[in-house]
């Protein structure tokens, strides 16, 4: 069994540096020969919540790039599993044709999709019929370095078929106890819709309101106003995804204040691409609500507003 990573951001450096840990076969696919060449050289360092633990880890790198020039040299009939950890926006048709060419390589292969928001499901079912995990995750990483990768918050790994191409849940079974294995709480979802859009009403409220107000997770709700604005956005957000799962009712404000409370020190990925210049994820996350809204024939006014501000913040094409 090999385990592939395709983004090497902090999610992706935590999952593999961890399963490099636990004795599994890594190999890490980046986007440029340099980042390649620069990680073979000085491998994965990994800092555990607490701060104190730095372990350094070495896997296999290469470049998509390369890969793509060169696709029959690394063929395989292992049994491989590709940890898919970029963000939507970066699932672009280079990036998406470059890992239609990587699923044909391998007779044995499982693709697990990390993406927030929703839709890339659907995009990456074009692309092969090998079973697709969904996982929708609550760790918490962040990336100091290139090559350095801080473990600053434990969370759960939910696991999900959307596809039905792993009826028996044999490759979510065996998912679910090698990140076990590698120190990640994970559970195979018997709802994993449910365990979506649970996670997207959380982003749809604090990730670009962080980044339209420019503040950490935790000092969201320190304000009045914010934190009315934020209660708004929640219920709009809330009322339209009980539409096609009733069991997001269930969701309450407390659980989202309490997600801001746990993050407190963290600053949002929308916040990260704002302040970088960066495109962010508002049309996976919050125009995908619209979206959904559309379908029931409701109106998202508060979710639309949002996801035109924070697009005004994109950078200029």
């Amino acid at each position: 069994m090999r385990f592939e990573i395709i983004g090497n951001g902090a999610i992706g450096t935590l999952y593999g540096a961890k399963l490099i840990q636990a004795g599994y076969a890594v190999h890490f696919w980046t986007r440029s020969i340099e980042q390649a060449e620069f990680l073979r050289t000085e491998g994965i360092t990994l800092v555990d919540r607490a701060g104190k633990s730095r372990t350094e880890t070495q896997g296999t790198y290469r470049s998509l790039k390369e890969f793509a020039l060169h696709p029959l040299d690394f063929s395989s009939t292992d049994e491989i599993y590709i940890l898919l950890t970029v963000k939507q926006t970066q699932l672009d048709n280079e990036l998406l044709a470059q890992i239609k060419l990587l699923l044909q390589q391998y007779e044995n292969c499982t693709l697990v999709a990390f993406q927030n928001g929703i839709g890339h499901i659907e995009r990456l079912a074009e692309l092969s019929n090998k079973p697709i995990i969904t996982a929708v995750i609550s760790e918490a990483a962040l990336k100091v370095q290139s090559n350095e990768v801080h473990h600053t918050g434990a969370g759960l790994t939910n696991l999900g078929d959307q596809l039905g191409r792993d009826s028996d849940k044999i490759h979510q079974k065996i998912l679910e106890e090698v990140l076990f294995q590698a120190g990640f709480k994970t559970l195979v979802s018997k709802n994993i819709r449910e365990a979506i859009y649970r996670k997207l009403i959380a982003n749809a409220v604090i990730n670009p309101l962080t980044a339209l107000f420019g503040v950490k997770n935790g000092k969201l709700s320190s304000d009045s106003t914010r934190l009315q604005l934020m209660k708004q956005l929640f219920e709009e957000t809330r009322t339209i995804l009980a539409f096609d799962e009733l069991e997001i009712s269930n969701v309450s404000f407390d659980q989202v204040l309490h997600i801001c409370e746990a993050t407190s020190s963290n600053t949002s990925s929308m916040l990260s691409d704002v302040l970088a210049h960066r495109v962010t994820e508002i049309l996976a996350i919050n125009g995908a609500i619209v979206k959904i809204a559309s379908k029931h024939g409701y109106e998202a006014g508060l979710n639309m507003a949002i996801v035109q501000l924070i697009l005004a913040l994109h950078p200029e094409k």
